[in-house]
């Protein structure tokens, strides 16, 4: 009788201990899973663009017509989590087409330096773009942290200041600046470029044309979103 007591007592010991460790195991998954979850967002964004968009989304195969057109002059500009500029120029353009708006991502991944660059991204949009000298040409960039007190989401415009279109640019990005700071979700600002008298970040191929500086190089995948949400917000605005 000893031995079966005993028994029925190590027996209900090692079922309560593997129960016990069954459901620490769970709730250790449940929570790393979540964590992936959130942690995996912003790539699940990236990867499924082109499924959700890729009609919109040109590789210098086809001229287009679009009020907006987002490009990049330097795509491979990116962040600690490695994503790059033209991820999120091909992001904001998403969110436009998704909510109706008349919106193309020209891709580029010409390497050069800084100013020939400029004249890859210009031959792009001149060669690609039907009207381009009517759209919203938006090239999208990402900053570099001045100090550790940088504001990892800020939205700086930057304005070609010796443009022949200067006045119109100037105007448009104002609006722009106006709208994103409506969505109280970032902060905003505008630069004015006046380095050279000659050089314009192609900003002279329509008045409606702005550098978009998304962030800086300390940005989060937390920070980007937000950048994104507020720009692809601002210009539904501007075009409705």
């Amino acid at each position: 009788m000893k031995n079966i007591r005993k028994n029925i007592i190590i027996a209900l010991t090692l079922l309560i201990l593997c129960s016990s460790s069954s459901y620490a195991y769970l709730h250790y998954m449940q929570a790393n899973k979540k964590q992936g979850d959130i942690n995996a967002d912003i790539n699940k964004q990236v990867n499924n663009n082109e499924n959700l968009s890729a009609n919109k989304i040109i590789k210098q195969t086809a001229r287009i017509s679009s009020d907006i057109v987002i490009y990049n002059t330097h795509f491979d500009e990116d962040y600690p989590s490695g994503l790059k500029v033209s991820d999120v120029g091909s992001l904001i353009n998403d969110q436009l087409v998704k909510g109706g708006v008349n919106s193309s991502f020209v891709e580029s991944n010409s390497k050069m330096d800084y100013k020939n660059a400029y004249k890859v991204s210009r031959n792009t949009i001149t060669s690609n773009v039907e009207g381009y000298s009517n759209a919203v040409l938006l090239d999208v960039h990402r900053d570099i942290s001045g100090s550790p007190e940088s504001n990892p989401s800020k939205i700086m415009l930057v304005i070609s200041k010796n443009n022949p279109d200067y006045e119109r640019n100037r105007e448009f990005a104002d609006l722009l600046l106006r709208e994103i700071e409506k969505t109280k979700l970032v902060e905003v600002d505008a630069y004015l470029h006046d380095r050279s008298p000659t050089f314009h970040l192609n900003q002279d191929l329509s008045g409606k044309s702005v550098l978009i500086n998304v962030g800086n190089d300390k940005s989060s995948d937390d920070d980007i979103k937000e950048c994104i949400n507020a720009i692809a917000a601002a210009l539904k605005n501007i075009t409705a």
